[in-house]
């Protein structure tokens, strides 16, 4: 988060870690997405999801999908979770 003199302010800094089986020379789907959302009084904060999953090179164009559903899923809570924490922030 931004606050209103630019200083720059993390508020959750998290990474996980799916298991999977070992795949011989997989290929690897990655998508990522992101948000800024103003919190007012010039503050803003910025939210950036991504994922990358090894996988069968011929399953490529089914794995995409799934991890676009999850990365978009996950912005959306964790914009709606930086809006929840600044309203607290304001009182």
């Amino acid at each position: 988060m931004k606050t209103s003199d630019g200083e720059e302010k993390v508020i959750k800094d998290k990474q996980e870690y799916l298991p999977t089986e070992p795949i011989e020379n997989p290929a690897y789907v990655g998508v990522s997405a992101g948000g800024t959302v103003n919190l007012g009084n010039y503050s803003s904060g910025r939210i950036n999801v991504s994922i990358s999953y090894p996988c069968e090179p011929k399953d490529v164009d089914s794995v995409y999908p799934k991890l676009k559903e999850w990365v978009d899923t996950r912005v959306g809570s964790e914009i709606s979770e930086l809006r929840e924490v600044a309203s607290q922030l304001d009182t």
